[in-house]
């Protein structure tokens, strides 16, 4: 990871404001608060920046803050998510839904949009450690909307735990070496990673069945709104949501459903319509299938 900042011991005033400036470009709009002893230090590194950045937090004998309130939103409304993957030490989050705490192996997530106040703690003489995923508001819509009814931390555990640490650690080492397209295709396992291991958790399964059905009625929408086109694709749907062909199908199948059998329905559900229309009477049954989508009667 490539090193963008680093202060050792007290932070200075100068200091502060370009920690201030530099979280700010890099993530958003917010406050900065910092403690730190003497023989304390701090550093912020960075690895891929695309589509998702990848950060690195350590400091030793202080701790790190930032809130992000109303104000700053108003001025800097971006919908963006952080994750954070805690190493070392503990975060602490609070929102208006709660307080809890994040612990070493544990994951905590952060809505640019929800006012919230996040500060990272070192242990007692120790340290302090995480991974800052910074995922843009769209991308973090179409493969992990359910995080964001989450109240508290989400332990890194079990064989989707170990996946995402291996994904992490890889982007983490070689993020600055790898091409734009291989970091998306990086990227986008990590989330649905994530998903798997949210959905490893019974507790959250249960609790975040709705957002995954809404999304689903949405692709419905979409593909019965769009089913008269013959040429319409897996691929189609998939870039109209801003996702990928195989994410597009693990939502679908997580709902017991498929591309093929949507699109079958809503065709057929088109020619029965259109059969029972006076005006159909005369047309023959190949120009019926043609304008429900049909590529043959």
């Amino acid at each position: 990871m490539r090193n963008i900042i680093s202060v050792n011991g007290e932070f200075s005033q100068r200091e502060q404001q370009r920690w201030a400036a530099l979280s700010t470009e890099e993530f958003f709009d917010g406050e900065l608060e910092v403690e730190t002893e003497r023989d304390g230090m701090a550093r912020l590194e960075k690895s891929s920046a695309r589509p998702v950045t990848l950060t690195r937090l350590y400091s030793r004998n202080g701790s790190l803050g930032y809130r992000r309130g109303r104000p700053h939103i108003r001025t800097n409304e971006i919908g963006s998510r952080m994750i954070w993957f805690v190493r070392k030490g503990t975060l602490n989050i609070r929102r208006s839904d709660g307080s809890w705490d994040v612990k070493g192996g544990q994951i905590g997530f952060t809505n640019s949009n929800v006012p919230f106040h996040a500060r990272a703690m070192s242990t007692e003489g120790g340290e302090y450690e995480s991974y800052q995923l910074l995922v843009p508001g769209p991308l973090f819509a179409t493969h992990l909307c359910e995080a964001d009814r989450i109240s508290g931390p989400l332990e890194i555990e079990g064989a989707s735990g170990e996946i995402v640490s291996k994904i992490l650690t890889l982007l983490a080492r070689h993020g600055t070496l790898i091409d734009k397209d291989a970091t998306s295709l990086i990227s986008e396992s990590l989330l649905i990673s994530l998903l798997e291991l949210i959905n490893d958790r019974t507790d959250f399964r249960t609790s975040l069945r709705e957002p995954s059905d809404a999304r689903v009625a949405q692709i419905k929408r979409f593909i019965i709104d769009n089913g008269d086109n013959a040429e319409l694709s897996l691929k189609d749907v998939a870039a109209h949501y801003g996702m990928s062909s195989r994410n597009l199908t693990y939502v679908l199948k997580q709902n017991d459903t498929s591309f093929s059998k949507l699109l079958w329905e809503s065709r057929l559900a088109r020619a029965c319509r259109m059969l029972a229309l006076p005006e159909a009477q005369t047309a023959s049954m190949a120009e019926v299938a043609e304008m429900s989508g049909f590529k043959t009667a």
